[in-house]
This record gives structure tokens, sequence and C-alpha cells, in this order.
């Protein structure tokens, strides 16, 4: 299948923005390189479609140092094969080339992992530089392409990088040129990193704030697992309710004994009130003042009131003694 490498290589070509810088590469380096890349890199693919796309990261590496004023590190090894081969075999070839093309010829230095210090910072400018090309900055990290190479072309041991809404991570390839699940890694680069940067807008920094404030289990997630997530927020949305719902109730039996509580009360005057107020009740009042009448009664000689109140007429006979 070399004629359909070929083929991708010669339209990848007319495509790209560096196509007249790439229509000047010198016509043995990619000899050269196909024959002496594996020996630095095992198991680098050496097709024509891989080597325009590597020349094309290590132009677009090229252009972006010149801009800097700060040293700045490859950050691809695919690009790095072309640059050290190139660098070996025709090196005042090379800086001549820079200076025609993009200016001036940074110095080489081998590709690293993003890391503490000095070396990420030299990574974080780069990015910076690379983005700078691109314009303004966008609403969600945009990984530029030199950085995104490697993971794109399956480069054995290369740099993996990736943007995510959180920022932008970091993975090494394997010797198949393959990365961990993305979920795997976190961001080396956070949002507020890159917005301090200029990388990204005030828009991706406000919702990453907003993002951070909510919990850990509300947070989007990605993967198979998806509708299983959806479906397991669906139902603590609906035990949430479930328990409203339950407080609405209690709440609202509470206020009906309160409200109880409130007129017997005022139906009871021996309830709490009681101490404040010595009146008896209208009928125990009655009910003594009868009582009395009937004694008076019995004492005046009333046979009919006597024979009612069960008076024995001990008062009559005590007169007739």
């Amino acid at each position: 299948m070399a004629w359909f490498d070929n083929w991708r290589a010669a339209r990848h070509l007319r495509a790209s923005p560096y196509r007249a810088a790439l229509a000047a590469l010198p016509p043995g380096l990619q000899a050269c390189w196909r024959h002496d890349a594996p020996y630095a890199y095992p198991g680098i693919p050496t097709g024509a479609w891989f080597f325009a796309c590597a020349a094309e990261g290590l132009l677009d590496f090229f252009d972006a140092a010149a801009r800097s004023s700060r040293p700045c590190i490859l950050p691809s090894k695919a690009a790095d094969s072309v640059w050290r081969i190139w660098l070996r075999h025709d090196a005042a070839g090379l800086e001549r080339f820079c200076r025609a093309h993009v200016g001036a010829a940074p110095a080489h230095a081998m590709p690293a992992a993003p890391g503490p210090g000095a070396l990420s910072g030299a990574l974080l400018d780069t990015l910076e530089a690379c983005a700078r090309i691109a314009g303004t900055p966008p609403p969600s990290p945009r990984l530029p392409a030199v950085f995104g190479l490697d993971a794109r072309l399956g480069m054995p041991g290369g740099h993996g990088y990736w943007s995510s809404l959180d920022g932008i991570a970091y993975a090494a390839l394997d010797a198949h040129g393959r990365a961990a699940p993305r979920t795997d890694a976190p961001p080396v680069w956070p949002i507020p990193v890159l917005y301090r940067a200029g990388l990204v807008d005030r828009q991706a920094m406000v919702a990453y704030a907003q993002r951070s404030r909510a919990p850990d289990d509300d947070r989007g997630r990605s993967g198979d697992d998806d509708s299983d997530w959806r479906s397991d927020r669906r139902e603590r949305e609906r035990e949430r309710e479930r328990e409203r719902e339950y407080e609405r109730e209690r709440e609202h039996e509470r206020r009906q004994d309160a409200a109880r509580s409130r007129s017997g009360d005022e139906c009871h005057p021996n309830g709490k009130d009681a101490a404040q107020d010595d009146k008896l009740p209208c009928c125990c009042a009655a009910s003594e003042d009868d009582d009395r009448d009937k004694e008076r009664a019995c004492a005046a000689g009333d046979d009919s009131v006597r024979e009612d109140s069960g008076c024995d007429g001990g008062a009559d006979d005590d007169r007739d003694d």
C-alpha cells in the first residue's frame, strides 16, 4: 500500500500552512530519515505520510520558537526524529533553512515530559507560543498540533497530550504509540494556569470554577458507563425530592399541633391561666346557691322541701322540746 501512503503524504503537504517551506526541504532528507530514525527511535513508522506530518510539526515548532522571547522545548518525539537526522547530516543547511523560513534556528533540545520546575515552564512557554499563532484565546483549551502530534501518529514511546474541560493532560505513550485512558491522567496544566497564560478566555475560567464548586459525583464523565451514571444521578435526585417531601409533611404536622395547643388553652381556663383566675365555673356556683336555699326552707318548716332535701325534722323536735 505504498501508493496510498504516498497519496496521503502528497495530500497532507498540499493542505499544510507550511507547504512552501516543506517543498524546500533537502531532497535527501527523507531517505536519510527513513534509514537512521529507527536506530534513534525503535519501532518508529517510516512511511511518507508519517515523515510529512513529523516535518510539518517540526516547522510549527520552529515558527513558535522564533516568535517567543523565552526558551522553548519541542514536545514531540516524532518531530524530533526529523530534527535530529537533519542536524546530524546537514547542520549548516538546517540553519540556513530556518533563517530563510522562520527567522532563526533554535538550539536543539531533547523532547521531555512536563514536570516541576523550569522544564514545565519551558513547555508551557512553547504551548503559549504555539497558541499565539492560532490567534485569540478559545473558550476551551485548544491543543496545538505539535503537542498532539505523537498521539495522532502513534509514535512509540512518544509524549501524549490532549485537552479537556479541566485543562491539558499528559500521558506517556507505550511501545505501540498508545496512551492510557484519558480519565486516568489529571491535567498537567489546569484551566487556572492556562487562563493566567492567556490560553483560554474568561468563559472557560468561570465554567471551571462552577464545576469545581459542584459535588464530585455530579461532575461530567465519559465512557461506556455514561448511561449508568445518568440513571444514578436521576435516582439521587428522586431520593432528595422524597426527603424534602417528608420534611414538608413533618413541618405541616408540627404547625397543626401548635395550632391545636393554642386553641385548647383558650377553651379551658383551668389550663395555663388557672392560677391567675380563681373564679369557679357557673354550674358550680349555681349548685351551691340551690343547697343554701334548701337549707333555709327546711329551717322554715316547708314539708315538701324537707322531703326532697332529706331533712329528718330534727329542727322541729328541738323546738317542741
